[in-house]
């Protein structure tokens, strides 16, 4: 890796000349990380300066460009100019010129994590990272926007690829929620055998359950009424016949690490990308108040989450494969799942970093400036069905895989 970034490195402390090109060049090969947490707290970092960056430059973009584009006329952003919705186009723009440098730094990280070069693009030439973003995001502002506009197009398709990793995180998140509550109840069993603290906790999970089917249920409702349409019903119909199988599947004695609330979380996160779904649908005009903040908010937690070690999609079907009771994980026995974080400092685990936060990159564009569309709107449908059959998988892999550890 570092052949490949030092050059540019040189060239350009080499237009500084004499001293300043040998400060720019020491503080551009500056900053390294040795550890996998490092690694992943590096990649956080680094979608959210591209993130901050992307708001930043959306402020007023009206007025800060128009004076470099008084100077070189209507050339890349300056095209904006010409449009009908002139700051809307301006933010729209703005937005996928900062994500698509973000894009194209974490699919070149990926690439030579995957060409042997893991140890290099882990942890190497930290503050060229920061640079390479605001370097090819300035760069971009000359390319033609209809390029663009295409770029545009694409992100909010594969923005699909995020809500698929984000779908492993809220499983994982719903089986860890239930094994933890229930494991609280079979130590108050226990301890105090005759206390009633086991029943509490029992109902604390049944209420957890409840709230969260209410919900499902008032979503359901609203995505009726608000958005009578085709579209709607071809979506959300099929997703609460699922979402209801899969509770009904889980809570039989032939699914013995099925639960409750785990289905009623997997539910209402369904209800949540039906919603996004309905939002790519060229055909309807539904965008509802502060959803492009909540979209935000949930990419955020999902990228700190992921930062945090929390598992990828072979550790949940290993989880459920091995069929791990809360019992078992309230007496210290935690599946492989501690292994995967563990061995998280090879290139595959980079690898899988690297493009998750791509997917990221093209979401946070989506979130910004969604483009509508039928591409987008059959994508976004098809992460609906992933998530769900994901967790589906979860239920009946250790019956159907009987002994086999997918570790």
């Amino acid at each position: 890796m570092g052949g490949l970034i030092s050059a540019p490195v040189s060239a350009a402390a080499s237009c500084l000349g004499g001293c300043g090109a040998v400060v720019f060049g020491q503080l551009l090969g500056s900053g390294s990380v040795s550890s996998d947490r490092g690694a992943r707290a590096l990649l956080l970092w680094l979608q959210f300066f591209a993130a901050l960056l992307t708001l930043l430059v959306s402020i007023d973009p009206k007025g800060w460009l128009s004076w470099p584009c008084d100077k070189i006329g209507d050339v890349g952003i300056c095209e904006c100019r010409s449009d009908s919705d002139v700051t809307s186009c301006y933010i729209s723009h703005l937005a996928f010129r900062v994500e698509g440098a973000a894009v194209v730094l974490f699919t070149f990280l990926l690439l030579l994590a995957c060409s042997g070069c893991s140890q290099g693009a882990a942890g190497s030439y930290v503050v060229m990272r920061f640079f390479m973003i605001l370097l090819l995001g300035f760069a971009f502002l000359f390319v033609p926007n209809k390029i663009f506009s295409v770029f545009g197009e694409v992100a909010s398709g594969m923005s699909a690829l995020f809500i698929v990793a984000q779908a492993v995180l809220v499983i994982d998140f719903a089986y860890k929620w239930n094994e933890t509550w229930y494991a609280y109840s079979l130590a108050a069993l226990r301890q105090s055998p005759g206390s009633g603290q086991a029943r509490t906790w029992q109902g604390i999970i049944l209420a957890a359950a409840g709230v969260l089917l209410s919900c499902v249920l008032v979503v359901s409702l609203w995505l009726f009424v608000a958005v009578p349409s085709t579209e709607t019903n071809a979506v959300l119909i099929p997703s609460l016949v699922v979402g209801v199988a899969l509770l009904l599947v889980s809570i039989t004695d032939w699914c013995e690490h099925g639960a409750l609330l785990t289905s009623t979380v997997v539910m209402a996160y369904s209800m949540w990308l039906v919603v996004e779904a309905l939002t790519g649908a060229p055909n309807l005009d539904f965008s509802p108040k502060g959803l492009r903040i909540v979209e935000l908010a949930a990419c955020l937690v999902t990228l700190f989450a992921l930062a945090g070690g929390a598992s990828s999609a072979r550790a949940v079907l290993t989880h459920a494969s091995e069929g791990v009771s809360p019992a078992r994980l309230e007496a210290g026995h935690h599946s492989t799942e501690d292994g995967e974080v563990a061995a998280g400092t090879n290139g595959w685990a980079f690898a899988m970093q690297c493009a998750v936060h791509a997917a990221a990159a093209l979401y946070i564009c989506s979130a910004v400036a969604l483009s509508k569309s039928a591409v987008t709107f059959g994508l976004r449908i098809a992460a609906v069905v992933a998530s769900l059959a994901l967790y589906g998988w979860s239920l009946v892999a250790p019956k159907v895989l009987t002994g086999r550890s997918f570790g």
